[in-house]
């Protein structure tokens, strides 16, 4: 086996999405675990333009370097690997690690990239990751293998535009909220339409964010109130995705590895202190508050629900061909005993309080060592 210190792992973090802050502290987490095995590791920034700059020095009171200097920049060699800018040289790197999340870093955009200039790198293919970035599709997929899923319907950004400024549907709308016949509408007739299929209590989520980055939440406060929110949500993506609000449910996460074998860890339940929205737990409280989310004790869920999750989680990265690891989020009502598949993260959270890493580490991996074999793994394999 190769020694750590031989290996030249490009560590990429930043970004231009919503989560460039919380890919700077993943990564800072993941630079300290693989430090600690004496990897060799070559830092590059992705600005918040999408341009890469490699640093020249380690953390920097505690966080990563982020320089932007015009000596530092870098460009794609499609076949080769990365040049500098400046005079073209070459960067030895053996594998890369992607710590980027959200959009062009988690979407299948920079893993295009990687596969074009020929730099192996650890997670999912282009596919995959643009697969689980869009909520909808993973959706379809799950369904057509029977996991079931909360009842939906997405909207265009541009319908939305239409339908709110110029009274206009159109026949794809016309289509997902039941009408029979293309035909023009009232702003109340679609509301009534989409109550009568998802409900009166609804969310409200971009089709294509993490993170709860722009989520909403109506609770039965009329049109007016829905449509705002509507409006508010198609702003900071292509497609609004509307789903049922589940009652009385608890959200489940379950850790997934890829070594021989796809590894699921023990499913458990979120605590949401509730502090900000009684519905969802929010990018803020996630990462930015006193008083963030938890984890509930093992025998919150039943064996057999324990049981199912996992096999659900596995049959969907199966399915949808996650190398690395990744995180399969569900719902549950424990009156009813529902499960709904939630989302798929390609690219989770790895900072001190992200739950991930705290289902694997329960599970037996803490985050050195499964990285470190994730590693190895690629380079015997590439």
């Amino acid at each position: 086996m190769i020694n750590n210190s031989e290996i030249r792992i490009a560590l990429l973090y930043g970004g231009i999405s919503k989560e460039h802050e919380i890919s700077l502290i993943s990564a800072l987490r993941v630079y300290e675990e693989l430090v600690t095995l004496r990897y060799n590791l070559i830092l590059i920034f992705i600005d918040k333009d999408g341009i890469w700059y490699l640093q020249n020095t380690h953390t920097v009171d505690g966080k990563l370097p982020r320089e932007r200097n015009s000596d530092c920049e870098l460009i794609f060699s499609a076949g080769h690997g990365l040049r500098l800018l400046k005079d073209l040289s070459l960067l030895e790197l053996d594998i890369a690690l992607p710590l980027t999340h959200g959009k062009w870093g988690e979407d299948g955009i920079l893993q295009g990239i990687l596969e074009t200039i020929h730099l192996p790198y650890i997670g999912p293919s282009p596919f995959s990751s643009m697969m689980g970035m869009h909520k909808k599709v993973t959706k379809l997929v799950a369904k057509d293998f029977q996991i079931p899923v909360v009842p939906s319907l997405t909207l265009s950004a541009i319908e939305i535009d239409k339908l709110l400024n110029h009274d206009t549907i159109s026949h794809s709308l016309s289509y997902l909220v039941g009408y029979k016949n293309f035909r023009k509408e009232t702003l109340q007739d679609v509301f009534i339409h989409i109550t009568n299929k998802l409900g009166k209590n609804l969310v409200l989520k971009p089709e294509d964010e993490g993170s709860s980055i722009g989520i909403e939440v109506y609770t039965d406060d009329g049109n007016e109130k829905f449509f705002s929110l509507l409006e508010k949500t198609s702003q900071s993506t292509a497609n609004v995705l509307i789903e049922s609000l589940i009652s009385d449910m608890v959200e489940v996460e379950c850790g997934i590895f890829k070594d021989s074998n796809i590894i699921a860890s023990t499913p458990r339940v979120i605590h949401n202190p509730k502090t900000e929205n009684p519905h969802i737990l929010s990018y803020k409280q996630k990462y930015f508050s006193n008083d963030p989310f938890s984890i509930g004790a093992k025998d919150l869920l039943t064996p057999t629900v324990t049981h199912i999750i996992k096999e659900m989680a596995i049959l969907l990265s199966e399915v949808l061909l996650i190398e690395g690891f990744a995180r399969v989020d569900f719902f549950y009502q424990k009156e009813s005993g529902k499960i709904y598949f939630n989302e798929i993260n390609t690219i989770p959270g790895l900072t001190k309080t992200s739950i991930f890493p705290l289902l694997m580490e329960e599970s037996g991996y803490p985050l050195g060592i499964l990285l470190s074999n994730l590693i190895h793994q690629k380079l015997e394999n590439s």
